[in-house]
């Protein structure tokens, strides 16, 4: 059973399942001192772990994660790395609809596959191109808000500054 109390990876600050917070860095130096003591947490911790991120470099942060490279053929990955272009801006333009149901489909899988928590972590550096749909990034952050609560889980969104 998770706990009631989420480990952010920084000293004195935790989290509570239905948390959604906004991380700022300056430079991909300062996102990784975020992201990959996050991500690393909830992987020790057993959670289902989801990381978009916006950028080529995917492999190279799950290597900085140290998850196991597995393929899931002894079960559920317990970290799925995506990209905003799969994501976030699926067919080219962003959707606040579309990306609730990515969450809703990731988080809500990964409960039925035996996780009992989900962590997640997503770039939002995607948001700076001026991509159709951008207009609607608050309307999503505020949305993302009500459907936390649906499952035990946190979410991390990142702004470069």
């Amino acid at each position: 059973m998770f706990s009631s109390r989420i480990g952010l990876a920084v000293p004195g600050v935790e989290l509570r399942p239905g948390d959604h917070i906004c991380a700022f860095y300056p430079s991909l130096e300062e996102r990784d001192n975020i992201l990959v003591p996050y991500i690393r947490e909830g992987l020790a911790a057993g959670d289902k772990c989801i990381c978009v991120i916006d950028g080529p470099d995917v492999a190279g942060l799950e290597d900085a994660f140290g998850a196991p490279h597995d393929d899931g053929a002894d079960g559920p990955r317990q970290l799925e790395m995506r990209r905003s272009e799969d994501t976030y801006l699926n067919e080219g333009k962003f959707s606040t609809d579309a990306m609730l149901e990515f969450w809703d489909i990731a988080v809500g899988g990964a409960l039925e596959n035996g996780f009992e928590f989900s962590r997640a972590a997503g770039e939002m550096t995607w948001a700076l191109r001026h991509m159709p749909g951008v207009e609607d990034l608050i309307v999503y952050e505020a949305q993302l808000n009500r459907f936390l609560p649906k499952y035990p889980q946190v979410i991390m969104c990142l702004y470069e500054l």
